[in-house]
């Protein structure tokens, strides 16, 4: 993003965090209003964490935002949409977790991030988002988990990629991009 435009983009995203709560407050029952305001408060969180969770406030937003997408997911387990808003807000916030040495909380939020990812990949083998929020989910747990002395523990989170693949395989034996990621768990 230009440098210039930046603290516009930030004063726009507060207002539309601000008019979204009003409605999620106001109108409990439209589920649209909550999603909208958690990808607001999530992108506000990527602006001012910049990498690494430089403001606490970028960390609460993050935190807000996941809360939010789980909410959903549990009062709509039939809509994907919410499952991948946990996801995805499990998977950055991990990552700037970890980028900033919090450890535990990191691999809690990538944990998060490789089952959510994880449950839509399987019953959503075609859509290509999922299957890179799996290989990053495992990437950066993997990542976390090595960096943090703990090697075996890596090794199991790649046996459970390697299932997920091995069982889309047997359904799919055409997609090579299975094959691919098969491979790629297997090198851990």
């Amino acid at each position: 993003m230009r440098a210039d435009k930046r603290e516009e983009a930030v004063k726009h995203l507060r207002a539309a965090i601000k008019l979204f709560d009003e409605l999620a407050t106001e109108f409990t029952k439209v589920p649209i209003y909550r999603e909208s305001l958690a990808i607001a408060q999530r992108v506000l969180g990527q602006h001012l964490g910049g990498g690494a969770l430089q403001s606490g406030e970028a960390k609460k937003l993050r935190r807000a935002s996941l809360k939010l997408f789980e909410d959903l997911a549990s009062e709509f387990p039939t809509v994907p949409s919410y499952y991948h808003g946990c996801a995805e807000s499990a998977l950055y916030l991990g990552a700037e977790l970890a980028e900033a040495g919090q450890h535990q909380e990191a691999e809690k939020a990538y944990r998060r991030a490789f089952q959510a990812y994880g449950k839509l990949f399987e019953e959503f083998p075609v859509i290509g988002d999922y299957l890179w929020g799996v290989r990053e989910a495992r990437r950066g747990l993997v990542n976390l988990l090595k960096s943090t002395g703990r090697p075996q523990d890596a090794t199991a989170v790649c046996g459970q990629a390697i299932e997920v693949y091995e069982k889309l395989l047997s359904k799919y034996p055409n997609r090579v991009v299975f094959r691919v990621e098969l491979a790629k768990a297997y090198g851990l």
